[in-house]
C-alpha cells in the first residue's frame, strides 16, 4: 500500500496551516508561536446554546411574500435586543502549548494518514533540533505528544478574551477559566453556555504529555460537582492510558487500518491523489457512528477566534459534500449518526415549519443550525428563513438508504422525514396561470443582483432538488 501522508516544510504560524488530528469527538490543530508548539484542542460539544431573541419570526412566509422588506430586514446578531445578546454558535477550542528552550526557526513534519500520527522536527534558533511524535487516539479522547528534548514548560488554558474577537465571551459574562493541580494532573476548567463545563487535563510524562478534553452541558444544579466529576474522569483516563499505552496504541492503529482497508482509489495524477487521501483522512477524523454531524469547521476550531459563520451545522452543500465520500467509499455506517441526529430533532424542525409557514406535520431546517434544530447566529435571521435546506437534508437521507438499504431506518427515520419535507412544499406551492405548480420566494445561492441575493419563484436549486426527492419517494 502506498504511503499516504501530508508533508509540511514551513513553519505553520496560523492555526489552519499546521497538522490536524481527530476522532469525531475531539480534535487538535498545531501551529507555532515564538518558542511554543501550540495545539488548539476542540470538542464537538463546545456550543453556546442560548439565544436572546424571541422564538418567533418577524413575519410569516406569506408576510415575506407580501412585504419583502420584512424578510430582508431580518437581523443577523439581533442588534435590536437590549442587554446581553446571546446567539447560538460553536465555541473556540481550548489551548495547549509545549514551550521549547529557544525560538522555533525551522519546521518539517509528516502526517501519516494511515496511522493518524505525525513526526515533526522543530529547528531552534540556537541550531538544536527537537523531534516530536504526535497522535490523537482514535477511540478515546487522548492526545499524546512525545519529544526527544526537555521542555521548558507545558501550558494549558481556556479562552483568552483579549485575543481575536473573543471579547464577546466577556459580554456573555463568562468567568475566566480556572486552573487546578491535583495528583500530578493539571486541569483547566472553562465554564460555557448555560450549564456547560469543559475540562482540559494534562499529565506531563518524561519528555512529553498526555492530554484529554471533556465537555458537557447538563442539568446538574451544582457546578462544582460537575467540575469535580469531569476532572476525576479525565484523571482516570490519563493514568490508565499511561499504564496501558501499548494496548491503546494497538487499538488506535487497528481502528485506522480497518478504515483504510474498506476502500481505496488510485488517481492518475499525484496532486489529485494527495487531495483524495487528505479528504478521506479528514472524513474519519470527523465522522463516527456516535457523534454530531459535521459542522463548518468540523472538530478543528481555532483557540483564539470565534468560529466563522458560527461554526454551525450548515444545511446545504457544506453538509452534503462531507458525506458524499461516505456513501460511495464503503463507509455508509458513518452516515448513520447524521440520519439519527436529524431524526431526533424532527419535533423542533416541525415547530419551525408551523411558526414560519403555518403548516403542520411539515419540516423546515435553518441553513445555519445549532444542536437541537435551532438556528445558529439568530433563530429567525435572514438566512434561517430561507427555503431549501430541508431539501438538501432530504437528499442525504435518500442517499443513505440507497447505499445502505437500511430498512429499519427507512421506516423509523427516513420516510417520515421525507414525508414531512414534502408536506412543506405541498403547502407552499401555488398553481400559476400556466396550470403548473410553482414554489414562491426561493433563491439560488449563485444568483446575485446589485450585490444582493436574488429572491424569485422557482429557483433552479429548489425545483431540481424537490424533483429529485419526489422522484425517489
Amino acid at each position: 500500500m502506498r504511503d499516504k501522508k501530508l508533508i509540511l516544510d514551513r513553519i505553520p504560524r496560523r492555526f489552519n496551516e499546521g497538522m490536524f488530528w481527530g476522532n469525531g469527538c475531539m480534535g487538535g490543530l498545531l501551529y507555532v508561536k515564538g518558542n511554543e508548539v501550540c495545539i488548539a484542542v476542540d470538542h464537538m460539544m463546545l456550543w453556546e446554546n442560548r439565544d436572546s431573541a424571541e422564538d418567533a419570526p418577524k413575519g410569516t412566509f406569506q408576510d415575506f411574500i407580501d412585504k419583502p422588506e420584512l424578510f430582508f430586514g431580518g437581523s443577523y446578531f439581533q442588534n435590536e435586543v437590549r442587554g446581553v445578546q446571546y446567539y447560538r454558535t460553536r465555541l473556540p477550542g481550548l489551548s495547549l502549548s509545549l514551550v521549547l528552550k529557544d525560538e522555533i526557526v525551522g519546521f518539517y513534519g509528516e502526517l501519516h494518514y494511515q496511522t493518524a500520527s505525525s513526526e515533526v522536527t522543530f529547528t531552534l534558533r540556537d541550531g538544536s533540533r527537537v523531534d516530536c511524535r504526535i497522535y490523537l487516539d482514535s477511540n478515546v479522547n487522548l492526545l499524546r505528544v512525545e519529544t526527544d528534548g526537555e521542555l521548558a514548560a507545558v501550558n494549558a488554558s481556556g479562552w483568552d478574551t483579549t485575543r481575536g474577537n473573543l471579547s464577546v465571551l466577556d459580554d456573555w459574562g463568562y468567568p475566566k477559566y480556572e486552573k487546578r493541580l491535583a495528583g500530578g494532573v493539571a486541569h483547566v476548567l472553562q465554564p460555557y453556555s448555560a450549564n456547560g463545563m469543559a475540562v482540559l487535563s494534562v499529565l506531563p510524562s518524561g519528555k512529553g504529555v498526555y492530554a484529554t478534553l471533556q465537555a458537557c452541558v447538563d442539568d446538574a444544579d451544582n457546578a462544582a460537582e460537575r467540575a469535580d466529576r469531569l476532572m476525576e474522569e479525565n484523571r482516570t483516563l490519563l493514568v490508565r492510558y499511561q499504564e496501558k499505552e501499548a494496548e491503546f496504541r494497538k487499538a488506535h492503529q487497528k481502528s485506522w487500518e480497518e478504515y483504510w482497508s474498506r476502500s481505496d482509489v488510485t488517481m492518475p495524477n499525484e496532486r489529485l491523489q494527495q487531495a483524495y487521501d487528505a479528504e478521506m483522512y479528514k472524513i474519519y477524523s470527523n465522522e463516527r457512528t456516535n457523534v454530531l454531524p459535521v459542522t463548518l469547521q468540523g472538530i478543528w476550531n481555532n483557540d483564539a477566534r470565534m468560529p466563522a459563520w458560527c461554526g454551525d451545522l450548515h444545511n446545504d452543500m457544506n453538509v452534503q459534500a462531507c458525506y458524499w465520500p461516505v456513501y460511495k467509499h464503503n463507509h455508509t455506517e458513518l452516515g448513520a449518526a447524521y440520519i439519527d441526529y436529524y431524526t431526533s430533532i424532527m419535533p423542533r424542525l416541525s415547530e419551525r415549519a408551523y411558526k414560519l409557514f403555518g403548516i403542520r406535520d411539515a419540516i423546515h431546517c435553518p441553513i445555519m443550525m445549532a444542536p437541537g434544530g435551532y438556528g445558529a447566529g439568530g433563530e429567525w435571521c435572514f438566512w434561517n428563513c430561507l427555503l431549501g435546506p430541508e431539501l438538501f437534508v432530504a437528499a442525504d437521507f435518500i442517499w443513505y438508504y440507497e447505499f445502505s438499504r437500511d430498512e429499519k431506518r427507512l421506516a423509523s427515520s427516513i420516510f417520515p422525514f421525507l414525508e414531512k419535507v414534502i408536506h412543506l412544499y405541498q403547502g407552499i406551492a401555488y398553481q400559476g396561470e400556466d396550470g403548473f405548480l410553482h414554489i414562491p420566494f426561493t433563491n439560488s445561492p449563485e444568483v446575485f443582483r446589485d450585490g444582493s441575493m436574488l429572491i424569485r419563484d422557482d429557483a433552479t436549486v429548489v425545483i431540481s432538488t424537490l424533483h429529485y426527492v419526489l422522484e425517489r419517494v
